[in-house]
């Protein structure tokens, strides 16, 4: 049965798409940016990560999560071997903090450069000369 409520853009739609892209870009390079220290580790640390990580995953329930930003491969390493030493409610905790640190990180981020994060104003979402992409111009309030 149908809620009266619009879902909503199919997953494969080109709005979805669009959207999805435009929210995500800078997240994506921002993570990519932020866990660098792994991505460059050797073969033998990452395997290690990986495994560990596997560990993690089924003992918790989630996925590892730790603020990346300036730590090592190694560094990781070892912040994960010893938070699975943890128990469940102690863990949630800490996993909740690391979360906090990245989501602060990426908002100063997205504040202290807008137009770079694919934010437009709008104006430029309007286009040239005032007209709506697509569309007529702007109607006037008589």
């Amino acid at each position: 049965m149908r809620s009266g409520r619009r879902s909503p853009a199919p997953t494969g739609s080109r709005r979805s798409r669009r959207t999805r892209a435009s929210a995500t870009a800078p997240a994506s390079s921002w993570a990519a940016t932020e866990q660098a220290g792994a991505a460059n580790a050797a073969d033998e640390v990452r395997n290690r990560l990986a495994a560990k990580n596997r560990d993690y995953e089924a003992r918790f329930g989630y996925i590892f999560i730790v603020s990346a930003t300036g730590q090592t491969a190694d560094a990781m390493l070892a912040m994960l071997e010893q938070r699975l030493t943890n128990g469940p409610d102690e863990e949630l905790r800490i996993a909740a903090e690391e979360q906090r640190k990245i989501t602060q990180l990426r908002l100063a981020k997205l504040l202290a450069a807008p137009q770079s994060a694919g934010l437009v104003d709008s104006a430029e979402r309007q286009g040239a000369g005032g007209r709506r992409r697509g569309g007529a111009p702007p109607q006037s309030k008589k």
